[in-house]
């Protein structure tokens, strides 16, 4: 069977870009009709916004040929995502999955009642995007997403004052910490710390006493680590005082079927068949994640064919993601 990558017709050569002459125009009409920013088309371009502002006022006095150069290359990667782009379908917005309900209704849990929720459960179940769905619609709700690169008190506390909008956010941790507590508090706010599985134990403790003083709800989101290591191991008493705040608990193990139904439904997927290679998709590594890959990418191609999403458009995108149905 084929695979999307095979069947996908996307240009088969780049569009033809412009003399170097004529970029500036291609450039000032961008600007001009509001399409970027020159700063944005500066990063994006990997030209200094100096030399960039130089060359479109005709005053540049390096080497015009090498930066005309790195422009139409920018130019011509631009016109190709645009031509791919054409044949993508639009993507659903936000689907409210049942286990995207049920985080959703944890977080107005902590929001509403100023307590703490802990959420976690397997990757690729929606966790980011429900979070994300719900700070968009919601207007003091602040998310932190953390790292490896976060794991200490200081770390932490710098991703967490640049989020809430602090009015320090550098420094040593009591000065951060102050600055958090008085840009939250009185707020009726919530925290939500995302990826919460790469916190060390002082930064989960700084949190606590982030929570404790601002009276906001709190939120820990993240893998199957996030609960596990505050009730299990030799550490485990360096987390009762954290532990003992949680007024809900979500543990969500793996997608459900009617997560898979209710995406496939989202996608305009009516083929019997093609519904339940989703829900066989959802139940893998990856979960909903993978599927949202799969879906999109049988869209395209079934939008290309003008014909509905069929079991063998999802099947060649499943293919293309490494599995094998």
């Amino acid at each position: 069977m084929e695979t999307t990558a095979r069947i996908l017709k996307l240009p088969a050569t780049a569009p033809t870009v412009p003399e170097p002459a004529d970029l500036r125009a291609i450039v000032r009409g961008l600007i001009e009709g509001g399409s970027l920013t020159q700063s944005k088309i500066a990063r994006e371009s990997s030209v200094s916004t100096t030399r960039l502002s130089q060359w479109l006022a005709g005053t540049y006095s390096g080497d015009n040929a090498a930066l005309e150069s790195q422009v139409a290359k920018w130019v011509e990667s631009r016109a190709m995502r645009e031509a791919a782009a054409k044949h993508a379908p639009k993507a659903p917005a936000f689907v409210e999955t049942p286990s995207a309900k049920r985080i959703l209704s944890a977080l107005r849990f902590a929001h509403f009642a100023n307590d703490f929720s802990v959420i976690y459960g397997a990757s690729g179940l929606g966790k980011t995007l429900a979070i994300r769905h719900y700070v968009e619609r919601s207007a003091s709700a602040f998310a932190v997403t953390m790292t490896p690169a976060t794991a200490g008190v200081v770390p932490a506390l710098e991703e967490i004052a640049q989020a809430v909008g602090a009015g320090v956010t550098s420094g040593g941790a009591a000065k951060l910490h102050r600055s958090i507590v008085e840009r939250l508090r009185g707020t009726a706010g919530l925290l939500i710390i995302d990826e919460a599985q790469h916190l060390g134990a002082s930064a989960l403790d700084q949190i606590r006493a982030i929570f404790d003083a601002t009276d906001v709800g709190l939120a820990l989101v993240g893998n199957e680590f996030v609960f596990s290591r505050m009730t299990s191991g030799h550490r485990a008493a360096m987390f009762d005082r954290l532990r003992g705040r949680i007024g809900k608990r979500l543990h969500l193990a793996r997608p459900t079927l009617e997560d898979a139904d209710a995406l496939a439904e989202a996608w305009g997927i009516e083929d019997s068949k093609a519904r339940q290679l989703a829900a066989t998709i959802a139940s893998q590594p990856g979960g909903l994640r993978t599927l949202t890959k799969g879906l999109r990418g049988a869209a395209t191609v079934a939008a290309q064919q003008g014909a509905p999403v069929a079991f063998s458009h999802l099947h060649a995108a499943w293919q293309d993601l490494g599995g094998a149905v």
